[in-house]
């Protein structure tokens, strides 16, 4: 009992969405009011990230490329209602959860997340493309694909949200997502999968011929073999203690997309199921984080490549962050798994 005391105490703090009840346009006061990294010097355009940004024993090719392509999965993820049926407190603790106390009410936040899958049907289907700007979203058109994207269950809790939901890709520059030419957005989710205790949520986009599915298809498949690439320098059955670099691939404060490089101090695995863990770790984040993709060099070699989101900022310890639960091949039998800095 008592060690399940401290993992709790260890793998809780405060969310990192980004609130504004001013609207999406007053984000970048956020951004140059930030109190945890004021500079954001340990945030690197996604367009600036070179080898040079990697600790030298990581500084390989294959690194740099499996952070780039992970870097174009990453979304935007933008909310504007609170669902009724979040819980007053989060699970086994008295904690109030996120936005409790809003619930049923109109407010705007910002998470992050990542594209996990594209499935494309094998015959057209009638539907509605998710497509912000597609002249397919507002009537009845061929559907090719749904998109899964997963992002923190405290980002987007249930359908009623995901109805409410935005995911913006290739927002890479500025701080204001209207004047970014390159955004590309798909709004009103029709499928949410959570779960509250692992903090992560799997949300289901309808989308046309005409937003190229088979693009973002091939997005998923270049990061995939870059990373079988990488894991074959770096497997998880190494017995080296040093291998712990974590990066994550953010929007911090909602403005644009930038990558963020540290180690993973601690790192839990779940009693009744090995390959499932949480993360501690040093990797710059800020409000607007919740829900991007960890990414823990070597960690992992079944798909998804990546599948921990990150969940918030360490109470024990402001100078440290952690993830929700994600898959993992790692070493059995052992519930904690310390790593050196």
């Amino acid at each position: 009992m008592l060690c399940i005391f401290v993992l709790l105490f260890l793998f809780s703090g405060s969310h990192e969405c980004q609130v504004s009840f001013r609207g999406e346009g007053c984000l970048f006061k956020d951004y140059t009011l930030c109190e945890k990294n004021p500079d954001h010097k340990d945030f690197i355009p996604v367009d600036k990230f070179t080898i040079d940004c990697l600790p030298l024993r990581y500084q390989e090719s294959h690194v740099v490329q499996c952070v780039q392509s992970l870097g174009k999965l990453v979304v935007l993820v933008t909310v504007t209602h609170i669902s009724s049926n979040r819980p007053l407190f989060d699970i086994n603790t008295n904690r109030p959860y996120p936005f409790a106390e809003y619930k049923g009410a109109d407010v705007m936040r910002a998470g992050s997340g990542w594209l996990r899958k594209v499935h494309i049907y094998g015959t057209l289907q009638n539907g509605s493309c998710s497509g912000k700007d597609c002249s397919f979203s507002t009537v009845p058109s061929a559907l090719k694909a749904e998109f899964t994207i997963r992002t923190a269950a405290h980002v987007v809790f249930d359908v009623d949200e995901a109805r409410h939901t935005e995911c913006t890709f290739f927002y890479n520059d500025g701080l204001d997502v209207e004047y970014c030419p390159t955004a590309l957005t798909f709004s009103g989710a029709i499928r949410a999968v959570s779960d509250i205790q692992g903090d992560w949520c799997d949300l289901t986009f309808l989308v046309c011929d005409k937003c190229h599915p088979e693009m973002f298809a091939k997005l998923i498949e270049d990061n995939r073999e870059l990373h079988e690439k990488v894991w074959s320098n770096y497997p998880p059955d190494s017995t080296d203690d040093h291998l712990n670099l974590a990066v994550i691939v953010s929007h911090p404060h909602g403005c644009s997309k930038k990558i963020s490089v540290g180690r993973f101090r601690l790192r839990e695995e779940l009693k009744m199921h090995d390959h499932f863990t949480h993360y501690i770790y040093t990797t710059a984040t800020c409000t607007g984080s919740s829900g991007a993709p960890v990414f823990i060099l070597g960690k992992s070699r079944r798909w998804p490549w990546c599948s921990h989101p990150h969940a918030g900022n360490c109470e024990h310890d402001k100078t440290l962050n952690y993830s929700g639960v994600g898959s993992n091949d790692g070493h059995t039998g052992r519930v904690v798994q310390k790593s050196s800095i």
